[in-house]
């Protein structure tokens, strides 16, 4: 019966070291999740900042592009005062062909 009272007592404590060990290595990985947690969250704080910020940005782009769009067309504006820019000077030439002309 002391074989069996030594082996039993073997057992527990080796049974006591592996709870022992199990508790150490359980509050090691609750600390090591509790960084993980606040880094995530830390994350995801810096996400949804930058989240806002780009939401911000887009949004001043839409509105900068909706300015651009709402100015006249430059482009087809140079190019009709162009072509009545010549059609002036070809009358200005006509005129003042016509005063030597007159004057002649």
């Amino acid at each position: 019966m002391q074989h069996c009272s030594f082996q039993n007592h073997v057992l527990i404590q080796h049974s006591e070291h592996t709870i022992a060990n199990l508790r150490a290595e359980l509050q090691h990985v609750n600390h090591h999740l509790a960084k993980v947690e606040k880094a995530c969250n830390t994350a995801e704080v810096n996400l949804s900042l930058r989240n806002a910020q780009h939401k911000r940005e887009v949004s001043q782009l839409n509105q900068e592009v909706e300015t651009l769009k709402s100015r006249p067309d430059l482009e087809g504006i140079v190019a009709e005062l162009e072509e009545r820019i010549n059609e002036m000077e070809d009358l200005l030439k006509k005129k003042c062909e016509e005063i030597e002309e007159n004057d002649d």
